[in-house]
């Protein structure tokens, strides 16, 4: 689990996951999210926490560029608080 200050230029930068693959980035800010890359270079803010007091899973925030890097790590926390 890679972990690092995600930025606006360091998610422009991302490429492609291998094929067939994903990769996941974790924020250092907010350590719970984490941006989903795809093989196809889709990229997905997404939220690892306990929903229902289940196991870990994973819920989608939504997909960069459409939510900004700083609205995600908000409605980040905001689920978290839930």
């Amino acid at each position: 689990m890679a972990r690092e200050n995600l930025t606006k230029r360091r998610l422009d930068s991302l490429k492609p996951a291998p094929a067939g693959k994903r990769v996941e980035i974790f924020d250092s800010i907010v350590p719970a999210m984490c941006v989903r890359v795809t093989d196809k270079g889709a990229k997905t803010f997404a939220l690892v926490a306990r929903f229902g007091g289940k196991n870990p899973t994973r819920r989608a925030l939504g997909s960069y560029p459409a939510l900004a890097l700083e609205q995600a790590r908000e409605k980040a926390r905001d689920w978290l608080e839930l």
